[in-house]
């Protein structure tokens, strides 16, 4: 039926992504000069790490514990949970996918600071409304229990202070939107 197919589908998209990614890079490669390379080749890595650490960390510790809770008011009740397998995966791939991105933080720092639209001055003084979005987003991009918004919130707020030191770390390349000061 229809959640057969979207297992498999998450299933194969999961399985292909190594294959997929590649051939996007080989298809976007052909186009960036070799500064533009460099940073790919510097950034990649950290990205990629970023997201599977972020998506590990909702796999391992905010899934079971959000089923713990969501399951705890059935047997409260005295209900028989039926979990559809559809249901789950649907649930699992949003919960990681939506913490592998949140975990990308340190690198949309860095960026948004190498094009001289931040400063690392910004990031500091800014901090306490920076956490205050980064809590309205770990609400919206969790179920609506607050552990879970506590288990985004957290590791939001250690990689904002890992993206002011990424962003204090390396000197900050001249941008091509900077005003030239004569």
């Amino acid at each position: 039926g229809a959640s057969t197919t979207r297992v498999t589908n998450s299933a194969g998209l999961v399985i292909s992504s190594p294959w997929v990614f590649y051939q996007l890079w080989l298809f976007v490669a052909a186009g960036l000069y070799p500064h533009e390379r460099h940073y790919v080749y510097t950034y990649l890595p950290l990205s990629t790490g970023l997201f599977v650490g972020g998506a590990l960390f909702a796999y391992f510790a905010v899934i079971p514990f959000v089923l713990t809770f969501l399951l705890s008011f059935n047997l409260m009740l005295d209900l028989r949970s039926e979990l559809k397998i559809g249901t789950w995966i649907n649930f699992a791939a949003i919960l990681c996918l939506s913490f592998g991105l949140s975990f990308q933080l340190p690198i949309v720092m860095k960026f948004l600071e190498q094009i001289s639209i931040f400063e690392v001055k910004d990031y500091r003084e800014k901090r306490r409304i920076a956490i205050l979005v980064m809590s309205i987003l770990s609400m919206l991009l969790t179920p609506s229990e607050p552990i879970s918004m506590m288990l985004m919130l957290v590791p939001l707020v250690l990689l904002y202070e890992v993206g002011i030191w990424l962003c204090t770390g390396a000197p900050q390349a001249k941008s091509p939107f900077a005003v030239a000061k004569a």
